[in-house]
């Protein structure tokens, strides 16, 4: 059994263009859009890694912390 079938699922609506917008960002990251859209939670979260330094941003909420590469990770630009 592959990962993925035992992986917790959730549906979720989207606001109109967003969509759009994490397929964008996931072809520009050569990531699926699933990949996109738990790499983008997991930052907002305070988890996995920096872009620029690859150190974790886990010690802090990505909001609240000092690194500027872990501020605002759960923006999706587009």
């Amino acid at each position: 059994m592959y990962p993925s079938q035992v992986a917790d699922r959730f549906s979720v609506r989207m606001p109109d263009g967003m969509r759009d917008r994490i397929a964008a960002a996931a072809k520009a990251n050569r990531r699926s859009m699933n990949s996109e859209i738990v790499h983008h939670l997991a930052q907002a979260f305070g988890e996995g890694e920096t872009p620029t330094t690859g150190q974790s941003c886990q010690a802090t909420p990505a909001v609240g912390s000092s690194d500027p590469a872990c501020q605002g990770g759960s923006e999706i630009h587009g």
